[in-house]
């Protein structure tokens, strides 16, 4: 199986050193309007590599394709691949800058195409998934999140992630809501109920080496699902460094998680019934390093990603984490409400 990635900047590198850790992928093609991304991006590659010249050579040449460019490139990049090759995809989070387009993205997409949504693979998730069910805690009745980076702060010039056409899909909210969203589907059975959501944000950094900011750095979003579930999230791309990282709190009705990265390796679990906390320690080896600044288990969590499309791909068995393109799609309904 060959699979093209379209896009070689940043996040392609996650994809790549995941991709190269599943048997059932044995080549690579990479297409990026900047030769130069391509060719760094090769150097981390396990596998054969072909430098494509362009979208047609990119899709007659693989099996799957996986976009990594910019949110507003998402549909007519996979428009192009599909016109030569009706083959899989996989779309990086959110699939556009708004729902008209991630609708005809999802509309034109093959069967068996995802959004990646890597979050639910994590092994911190996992681990939670599994004491829900393990100490059978049963339904979740509060979700509260917040995940807090500082690059609004670390990044003095401009990027297309600041600008008015990202309004809704690259701000803190657009950006890192979207997996914190995903995780209390995943986490409720359910989804979010579009007409019970508030939304708060705003922009604390406003101007930058090359203008002014367009997007929001920091807010908040309340809600419920529709099956009574309710939800506090908070995102920041403006804090400081003592508030950083991921930090969770999920109260079932029999019991309560928490999990921060400031005690990256450790859950804690309440039982309402008992008095002790009970530790459980994440003792597990990663198979690949995580980046600075990046969750515990991140780049770990495409292989996990990886290898259930792959079985897709292969058997048209699903398992139910897979993130299929629809779900994409209904979360990007819900950054519409930003």
């Amino acid at each position: 199986m060959i699979i093209g990635i379209i896009g070689c900047g940043g996040i392609a590198h996650a994809h790549v050193l995941a991709i190269s850790q599943i048997k059932q992928i044995k080549g690579l093609a990479f297409y990026d309007i900047n030769r130069n991304n391509m060719l760094n991006l090769k150097k981390i590659a396990t596998l054969p590599v072909t430098l494509c010249e362009n979208i047609e050579q990119l899709a007659k040449a693989s099996n799957a394709f996986v976009i990594c460019t910019p949110n507003n490139l998402h549909f007519s990049l996979a428009k192009e691949v599909l016109h030569y090759n009706r083959i899989p995809l996989l779309c990086e989070k959110p699939l556009s800058t708004n729902f008209e387009l991630a609708s005809k993205l999802v509309e034109i997409s093959p069967p068996k195409s995802i959004v990646s949504f890597n979050y639910r693979y994590n092994r911190i998730v996992k681990k939670i998934l599994f004491l829900k069910d393990s100490k059978k805690l049963g339904k979740l009745v509060f979700f509260s999140a917040d995940f807090n980076k500082n690059s609004a702060l670390t990044r003095n010039y401009l990027t297309w992630r600041d600008s008015e056409q990202q309004n809704k899909s690259s701000g803190a909210l657009g950006d890192l809501s979207c997996h914190l969203i995903d995780l209390f589907h995943i986490f409720s059975e359910s989804k979010t109920d579009i007409n019970q959501l508030k939304v708060v944000k705003g922009t604390r950094v406003k101007t930058k080496e090359g203008g002014y900011v367009e997007v929001d750095d920091n807010g908040y979003i309340f809600g419920s699902s529709v099956n009574n579930a309710f939800f506090r999230l908070h995102a920041s791309k403006s804090e400081t460094v003592d508030s950083l990282g991921l930090h969770l709190n999920l109260i079932f009705e029999k019991g309560e998680i928490r999990y921060s990265t400031r005690n990256i390796n450790t859950i804690y679990l309440f039982k309402f019934d008992k008095k002790e906390v009970v530790e459980i320690l994440l003792s597990e080896k990663r198979i690949i390093s995580d980046p600075p600044k990046e969750l515990p288990f991140w780049a770990d969590s495409f292989i996990y990603l990886y290898r259930d499309w792959c079985q897709l791909l292969k058997n048209s068995e699903c398992s139910k984490l897979v993130p299929k393109i629809t779900e994409g799609l209904y979360i990007q309904k819900i950054i519409e409400e930003f």
